[in-house]
């Protein structure tokens, strides 16, 4: 009876585990907000890449306030207040090969990676 107790629990905890996960993934994937943000970190990657080749930046090194207020002539609408993330995130740019970071839906590697 002990052995069936056991693994009636561990059954019940692989379910729960099941649920809790696809739960989880379908909450992210419900926020309407999350592709328009993704589309803003992506056009900040590609902006700081154009960045770090004009001045000759390495891969770990931060962009100066100058370089950063530079990155919204390489985005659509030239301006920043056009990417912000429509969820009220704030963007964290981060180092030369590393992407973007949302305050809300997170890194971009890890969308990508998530959504896979």
């Amino acid at each position: 009876m002990t052995k069936l107790l056991q693994k009636a629990g561990i059954f019940i905890l692989i379910a729960i585990s099941a649920i809790c996960f696809s739960s989880c993934k379908t909450g992210f994937m419900a926020d309407n907000n999350l592709l328009p943000c993704v589309n803003n970190m992506r056009q900040i990657e590609t902006a700081k890449r154009t960045i770090a080749m004009a001045h000759s930046i390495d891969n770990g090194e931060l962009l100066s306030r100058e370089q950063i207020k530079e990155l919204a002539m390489y985005m659509t609408g030239g301006r920043w207040s056009a990417h912000q993330c429509a969820s009220g995130g704030n963007y964290i740019v981060g180092r030369i090969g590393q992407t973007p970071e949302c305050s809300i839906h997170g890194k971009l590697e890890d969308i990508r990676t998530y959504l896979k």
